[in-house]
């Protein structure tokens, strides 16, 4: 190890020493602001997250203080959070959006950060747990035959060759609705699902989702543009995209190999997921276009034209004070 190195670890665990009690100290749980009455439900559900938060951030000590190695470290984290432990050390994509800046933030002593980062942990591992204790499931896929060649063949518990694709699409929004209620896919977010005039796909759409909850702040990315930190894919967003995936292809016959260039599908299934500041850019732009299509149509004659016209002022006038106060909003959540 290069002296550099030794310095920067030595430096690491000694601010970890004086940090030492900081991170695990006791204290009355906050409630955000609310008034907690002690004993109360409430007080006892804010009082475990912040003893499962002061645990996570005891752990980061012990690893920086160099009295349990990384993969026993790891091992913690998967114990502290059963429910999302599984991505625990195993998911490159949870890894770096929440292992890799919360060790950072409590080298650099930025407990605030660090907290975040552990509540933000303990909040997820919640809700997979609750969905955990519901009896529903997904429905699976299964391997129907094996083929070196061609690819896997692998076929949806709900498959059926006979139905049509509108029908499938149908019986989709059922299960989805089910996920929804079992909490295994967020409940306030809007799903649609459409099939496409080819017949040969399926689309599960996606809106609602909070733009800091769909990207996650990247410090150390390359491509940040000159910005203090660059924005990536969160994880919940790949997990909710690849669980809904999974609800779709529960209905479909699928055997695939690019290497030799060969598909072969019942039909497609493709999840499209936008956050709330596109969701808020394609409104504007349906709105727009609508309008847009009636002034048109309107003859010129039509006494109407002067009152659409109008509109469309006012329209694009209010769809700049709603950018301006989105844009206001993302800068106060997002330093931009």
């Amino acid at each position: 190890m290069s002296a550099s190195v030794s310095r920067g670890a030595e430096s690491a665990r000694e601010a970890a020493r004086q940090r030492n009690g900081k991170f695990g100290a006791q204290h009355l749980p906050e409630g955000d602001g609310v008034d907690l009455v002690v004993g109360s439900d409430e007080f006892a559900a804010v009082a475990s997250t912040d003893r499962r938060v002061r645990d996570l951030l005891g752990d980061v000590d012990d690893y920086l203080l160099g009295t349990v190695t990384r993969p026993e470290w790891v091992d913690r984290l998967s114990e502290r959070l059963p429910a999302i432990g599984d991505a625990v050390g195993h998911d490159r994509s949870f890894d770096e959006e929440f292992l890799r800046p919360l060790v950072l933030a409590a080298e650099a002593g930025d407990v605030d950060e660090a907290r975040r980062i552990a509540r933000k942990l303990v909040d997820l591992d919640v809700a997979e747990q609750a969905y955990l204790d519901q009896d529903w499931r997904p429905p699976g896929v299964l391997v129907e035959r094996e083929d070196l060649m061609y690819g896997n063949v692998f076929t949806g518990e709900r498959y059926d060759s006979r139905r049509r694709l509108s029908e499938t699409a149908k019986l989709m929004r059922a299960d989805i609705k089910d996920a929804q209620a079992a909490g295994y896919i967020p409940p306030e977010f809007t799903y649609r699902v459409v099939t496409d005039s080819g017949g040969g796909a399926v689309r599960i759409e996606v809106e609602g989702m909070p733009d800091e909850d769909a990207f996650w702040r990247d410090y150390h990315s390359p491509y940040r543009n000159g910005r203090e930190f660059g924005t990536r894919p969160s994880w919940a967003r790949y997990r909710l995209t690849d669980r809904l995936r999974g609800i779709g292809r529960a209905y479909a016959r699928q055997q695939n190999n690019s290497q030799v260039d060969y598909f072969n599908n019942s039909h497609d299934v493709a999840v499209t997921i936008r956050q709330e500041s596109e969701t808020m850019y394609w409104r504007h732009v349906k709105e727009r276009s609508n309008l847009a299509a009636e002034i048109r149509r309107t003859p010129a004659s039509d006494p109407n034209r002067t009152e659409l016209l109008a509109q469309a002022e006012a329209l694009h006038t209010e769809q700049k004070k709603e950018l301006a106060a989105k844009q206001e909003a993302d800068r106060a959540s997002w330093g931009w």
